[in-house]
């Protein structure tokens, strides 16, 4: 249990950070494309705050999760396992805590922070936001024998690339290079639906190797909600 909650803490808790950014045109007119298809920007700024209740499968284990991503300064990562429920980290209104790989939690430094808040303020895998990052146009690619439009981000050290379809614009992977493992990992975004008049993946699976490593489905979205529950920005005890 211990192995699978540091795997998931680093999962949630990386975050990139921001540096001189790069344009390309190219890139930013595939991207607009995407913005376009999921709902436009006019739809987009509607959204001030994304619920996701997600199911998670991972090294034979099915996880339960919940997030609150979130323009107004606050969000959280919790998850339940096997009954037991933890928090990965909450914040609001500049303070913050996160949990430890003991399973104890902590405050959460401004530094750490700010780079979370800064994150979460996207809705789609930072490509809301994409100006804040370097990007490049890498043209079309192959990937499991179909070509997408292929375009690179800098969101961290290592950076991402990201496959959209021609035809509906919409994103249909991303790709990372892990160096401690020299392996790609890459993430497939499936099954958009209708949340709001805005199209959200509902299936996500992060394979390595050509294996499965993590399946993710969404359970339940909610734009904007009205009903979250403020005891989770207070720190255990």
């Amino acid at each position: 249990m211990k192995k699978i909650l540091i795997v998931f803490l680093t999962l949630i808790l990386t975050v990139g950070s921001l540096s001189a950014q790069k344009a390309d045109p190219k890139a930013d007119k595939v991207i607009e494309k995407f913005i376009q298809a999921v709902g436009g920007r006019e739809k987009l700024a509607q959204v001030q705050e994304l619920y996701q209740k997600l199911s998670m499968k991972m090294n034979g284990m099915e996880i339960q999760m919940e997030s609150l991503q979130s323009k107004k300064g606050r969000g959280f990562a919790k998850m339940n396992m096997m009954g037991v429920e933890m928090v990965a980290y909450a914040y609001k209104d500049g303070k913050g805590y996160t949990m430890n790989q003991d399973m104890t939690y902590s405050e959460m430094d401004k530094e750490k922070l700010d780079e979370i808040a800064s994150k979460n303020q996207s809705f789609f895998q930072g490509l809301d936001n994409y100006k804040q990052y370097d990007r490049k146009y890498l043209g079309k690619e192959e990937l499991d024998g179909k070509t997408y439009e292929a375009v690179e981000m800098k969101m961290g050290d290592q950076p991402t690339v990201f496959y959209f379809d021609p035809k509906t614009h919409l994103l249909v992977a991303e790709k990372v290079h892990s160096d401690k493992t020299d392996a790609d990992i890459i993430t497939y975004f499936k099954d958009y639906k209708e949340y709001n008049g805005i199209l959200f993946p509902t299936k996500m699976e992060a394979h390595v190797n050509g294996n499965v490593t993590q399946s993710i489905e969404v359970v339940e979205i909610k734009i904007n909600p009205t009903d979250i529950d403020e005891s989770v920005f207070q720190m255990p005890e």
